[in-house]
C-alpha cells in the first residue's frame, strides 16, 4: 500500500474536509493480519445480514438475582463444559475432590481465586455441586509439575494429580492436590463448519468488506455525530464496505467528558441514531449495525444487553443485543461483546506459566473467551460488568464459535487467529483506532480465519 501524501492525509480533523470527495485517501494501517491474501474490494456489492441472536428487554426483572440462583447456574456452566472436556479428552469419570487418593484421579472445578508472586503460584478450585462427586468442596492446587498453564477466577477446567489431604487447611480449604495435568476446555466448532453456504450469485465470488468502530466516540454530541457521518463515508466510498459496524457507548457517563450539559443525553442519541438512519438511507444497500455498551447513558445496565430501545428510520439499520451475533451472506458468523471481557481478564489475577511468548498476552486473554464458550467467563465478575446470571444462556455461546469475534477493548488493538476464529479488538474511535476485514470467497466449510484480512488504521 502506497503512502497518501501528508496534505491528504486522513486525519480526525480533515477528515470532515475531504468526506465529501467521490473517493477519500486511505490512511496507512497501523496493524494487519494475513496481508499477503490482499484482498481488494473494488466495487460495493450489498450483503445480506441476518440477526443470530436476540434478548427481549420485558423479560429481564432488573435486580432479581438471588445467590441461590447463582449458584445454580455456575453449576449447570461447569458440568455443560466440564461434559465437553471429558468427551474431548476421553477422560474417565470425575472424582470426588474430597477423597484421599494416592493415585492419579480426574477432577473438574472452577477457579476461585489465583495469584501468583514470583514463581509461586496459589489456586483454589470449587468443585460442582452434586453428592456423588464434591459437594461443592473446594481446594488447594500444587502445580509445580505442569509444564504450562492458565488461570483466571470463573476458569473452568479439568486436572490430574493425587488428593494428598482431605482435611481442612487454614486457608479453609478441604485439602491439596498434587496436579500433573491440566486439561482446557475445548473451544465448540467453528461456525463455518455448522452451515452451508446458500448464496451462489455471481456476486458471491467477490469479497465481501466489513468496517467496525467502538466508542467512545468524541467528546461531545455535535462532533460525535461528525465522527460516525465521517467515517461511514470513508468505509462506503473508499473501502466499498458491505457492513459497518458501530458499537457504543455514544453518549457516556460525564466523567467520560461524552455530555454536552446544553442537551438531554436521550435528545443527544436521537440526533446520533437520526444520523445513522440518514447515512444509512443515503448509501443504499450499506448495512449499518449498532450495539450498545454498559456505558450508554440511552441503554439499559444490565449484561446480557437489549438493544437500543429506538427505532431507526431506516430497514438497513440493525440495533442488536450485547452481545450480538449475525451471519453476512449466509457464510460468515460474525459476534460483537462490548463489554470489555479482555481488560477486565487481563485485570484480574490471571495468572500464566510459562506461555508462549510469540502469541501475545492480549490475544492469549482472548483464547480463553474463546475456549470457555462464553462473552463473559469471568467469575466473580468485574464491578462495571453488571452481569445477570438469570441470563447467562444468552452470554454463552450457542452451538459454535463464532467466525469473527469483535471484542472492542480500551487496551492495544489487534487481530489475530485465535483458535480458529478471527478475533479483533478495533481499539477506541476516541484514541482514533478503527479497523477493517475483508472475507474472501472459499471452499464451503474452509475456516474464514484463512480466507480474511483485517487491518487496524490510527487516523493520525
Amino acid at each position: 500500500m502506497q503512502s497518501v501524501p501528508p496534505t491528504h492525509v486522513l486525519t480526525k480533523d480533515t477528515i470532515g474536509h475531504v468526506a465529501h470527495a467521490k473517493k477519500m485517501p486511505v490512511p496507512q494501517p497501523e496493524l494487519q493480519y494475513n496481508p499477503q491474501l490482499k484482498a481488494e474490494v473494488t466495487r460495493f456489492i450489498a450483503s445480506d445480514v441476518k440477526t443470530l441472536r436476540d434478548i427481549d428487554v420485558n423479560s429481564f426483572r432488573y435486580m432479581y438475582d438471588p445467590p441461590e440462583n447463582k449458584r445454580d447456574v455456575l453449576n449447570a456452566r461447569v458440568w455443560k463444559v466440564g461434559g465437553r472436556i471429558r468427551a474431548h479428552y476421553k477422560l474417565p469419570e470425575f472424582s470426588k475432590l474430597t477423597e484421599v487418593s494416592q493415585d492419579d484421579r480426574v477432577y473438574l472445578g472452577i477457579v476461585q481465586s489465583c495469584g501468583q508472586v514470583g514463581s509461586a503460584v496459589t489456586c483454589i478450585v470449587d468443585g460442582p455441586w452434586t453428592p456423588d462427586v464434591s459437594y461443592g468442596a473446594n481446594i488447594q492446587l500444587q502445580m509445580d509439575d505442569v509444564a504450562s498453564y492458565s488461570l483466571y477466577p470463573g476458569k473452568i477446567f479439568a486436572f490430574k494429580g493425587k488428593n494428598v489431604g482431605a482435611h481442612t487447611l487454614d486457608n479453609g480449604t478441604n485439602g491439596t492436590v498434587l496436579v500433573s495435568e491440566v486439561y482446557d476446555a475445548p473451544p465448540l466448532p467453528l461456525a463455518a463448519a455448522t452451515h452451508q453456504r446458500v448464496k451462489m450469485e455471481e456476486d458471491a465470488a467477490a469479497p465481501t468488506r466489513v468496517v467496525v468502530m467502538a466508542g467512545p466516540y468524541a467528546t461531545d454530541q455535535a462532533r460525535t455525530i461528525k465522527q460516525i457521518e465521517d467515517l461511514v463515508k470513508f468505509a462506503y466510498r473508499s473501502r466499498h464496505a458491505a457492513v459497518v459496524v458501530l458499537a457504543g457507548p455514544f453518549v457516556s457517563a460525564p466523567h467520560d467528558g461524552a455530555v454536552d450539559e446544553a442537551m438531554m443525553y436521550d435528545d443527544q442519541f436521537d440526533a446520533i441514531t437520526e444520523k445513522i438512519s440518514q447515512l444509512a438511507e443515503e448509501y443504499h444497500g450499506l448495512k449499518v449495525l449498532v450495539v450498545p455498551s454498559l456505558k450508554d447513558l440511552a441503554a439499559d445496565y444490565v449484561f446480557p444487553q437489549p438493544a437500543f430501545d429506538v427505532a431507526f428510520d431506516s430497514d438497513n439499520v440493525l440495533g442488536l443485543s450485547n452481545p450480538t451475533e449475525v451471519l453476512v451472506n449466509d457464510d460468515v458468523t460474525v459476534a460483537v461483546c462490548t463489554n470489555d471481557i479482555i481488560k477486565h481478564i487481563n485485570g484480574s489475577s490471571f495468572v500464566e506459566v510459562r506461555p508462549d511468548p510469540a502469541t501475545g498476552r492480549l490475544p492469549r486473554v482472548a483464547a480463553e473467551v474463546v475456549r470457555s464458550q462464553s462473552f463473559y467467563p469471568l467469575m466473580p465478575p468485574a464491578p462495571d460488568a453488571q452481569v445477570d446470571y438469570a441470563h447467562h444462556e444468552a452470554f454463552e455461546f450457542a452451538k459454535s464459535t463464532p467466525d469473527i469475534l469483535i471484542l472492542p477493548s480500551y487496551l492495544p488493538a489487534f487481530a489475530k487467529k485465535v483458535e480458529g476464529t478471527l478475533v479483533i479488538n478495533p481499539g477506541i474511535v476516541n484514541k482514533r483506532n478503527f479497523a477493517e476485514v475483508t472475507i474472501t470467497p472459499g471452499a464451503p466449510n474452509a475456516l474464514v480465519a484463512d480466507r480474511a484480512t483485517a487491518e487496524i488504521f490510527k487516523l493520525t
